[in-house]
């Protein structure tokens, strides 16, 4: 675990901070614990993954300079006519007043938009949940200096399993993704700091998730909240608590779902990394795949994710998928990973 880790009352209460990036790789567990921030009643975390926040950065200059109104309000509109935004809005794509649009920066229209939604509830701080900004918590920690960044880890067995089952990805195709995933975020974070970045184990917040939520809540600048305990998501457990469903373990399941083999071609490439966030491995290995390799992977992830589309959805919703893996085979052909 890097010393960037949650320990118990580590954090201090203090004002009440900016944004709140949930970060990881895909399937560690970012729903869950944004599920349970957002219980808080001062913190509103956007019910859909967003993925758009870093391109909105990068782009958004190129439209003009957002010191004129103008610009602002072309971004603001851009951005709320992503589906995410008018998803939450019942379907319609809200409109940003012009009174909100203040702050003549990308990211001050970025803010105004959220503020939008968090003002709805009455709640101060907005956050963020999708797991991508893993890889890009320096840009959005540059254009929001007073945002909080909480990078959730899980067993990369565990996601090679889920992925596998669920989605039919290639297994090591997934833990190369994690350890490639997991060692950035944990670069990006480090650079800004302690203050602003945090990471805590799947397996020690869904085994003991209480301790975790008040040191959470303290890095975040929030007064501790039993309502946080309560979780909606599938993995919570009814059967704990009268009071609603509580989070549960959900861990190891790769131990019965790989065999021998399986479990040590997924340690000799991220058995190092898992080593050394703690999670016990046969087999300490750091083998990164070459790109033929890689494309390979992909190639049978995707026939399988055809096949289980099919299955389960019947024929025209293979089409749909068919359209997605054009993308994905293009950034395969331009050497994407």
């Amino acid at each position: 675990m890097s010393d960037t880790s949650v320990t118990v009352s580590e954090h201090q209460t203090g004002s009440i901070p900016g944004p709140v990036f949930v970060v990881g790789m895909n399937g560690s567990g970012t729903t869950l614990l944004a599920d349970c921030l957002g219980r808080h009643p001062d913190l509103y975390m956007f019910p859909h993954e967003v993925r758009l926040l870093p391109y909105v950065l990068q782009q958004a200059p190129q439209w003009g300079d957002p010191a004129d109104m103008a610009v602002r309000r072309r971004i603001a509109r851009e951005l709320c006519a992503a589906k995410p935004f008018w998803q939450v809005n019942g379907r319609r794509v809200p409109q940003i007043p012009d009174e909100c649009l203040t702050v003549p920066t990308v990211a001050g229209v970025i803010d105004a938009v959220f503020r939008h939604f968090s003002g709805r509830e009455g709640k101060p701080v907005w956050g963020e949940k999708s797991p991508m900004n893993v890889l890009h918590i320096a840009a959005l920690g540059a254009a929001f200096p007073d945002a909080r960044f909480v990078h959730i880890v899980r067993d990369g067995r565990d996601a090679a399993q889920s992925f596998h089952r669920r989605f039919g990805f290639v297994p090591e195709e997934t833990v190369y993704r994690w350890k490639r995933a997991v060692s950035e975020g944990q670069r990006q974070g480090a650079a800004i700091g302690r203050d602003r970045y945090l990471e805590l184990r799947y397996e020690d917040f869904t085994a003991d998730p209480e301790p975790m939520l008040r040191s959470l809540s303290g890095f975040l600048g929030l007064r501790y909240d039993p309502a946080m305990l309560q979780a909606s998501m599938r993995m919570a457990n009814p059967s704990l608590a009268a009071g609603g469903p509580r989070i549960a373990p959900n861990s190891g399941r790769w131990s019965s779902y790989f065999d021998a083999q399986a479990a040590q071609r997924l340690e000799r490439i991220g058995g190092c990394k898992l080593s050394e966030l703690g999670y016990p491995v046969d087999r300490a290995g750091d083998e990164d795949p070459g790109l033929l390799t890689l494309r390979w992977w992909r190639i049978r992830g995707i026939a399988a994710r055809v096949a289980i589309q099919f299955r389960r959805y019947g024929p025209r919703s293979v089409f749909a998928f068919a359209r997605a893996a054009g993308v994905s085979l293009k950034q395969m052909r331009s050497g994407g990973s």
